[in-house]
């Protein structure tokens, strides 16, 4: 049986290698591109709420690549409380 990209990807994850973070920051904006200038990690702004509301609470993600730029964990800014 053959398996998609993504569940191979989660079954070759090894133990003690980052798979998903969350990051408290007080302003995440600001945080989000500290990670993009020195970790080189790509981000985006996702809504929460399915469907998504105008306006309604949103989180950032970011994608941790290894160093030959594959997706290896993802890292998240929960919306300000």
């Amino acid at each position: 049986m053959t398996q998609d990209p993504e569940t191979a990807r989660t079954l070759g994850l090894v133990h003690g290698q980052v798979c998903y973070l969350q990051l408290p920051a007080a302003d995440r904006n600001r945080a989000a591109a500290f990670y993009r200038a020195v970790f080189g990690w790509q981000t985006e702004t996702h809504q929460i709420l399915e469907p998504p509301v105008p306006d309604g609470p949103t989180r950032i993600l970011a994608t941790i690549a290894d160093s030959e730029g594959n997706p290896i964990g993802l890292a998240g800014h929960a919306p300000p409380r």
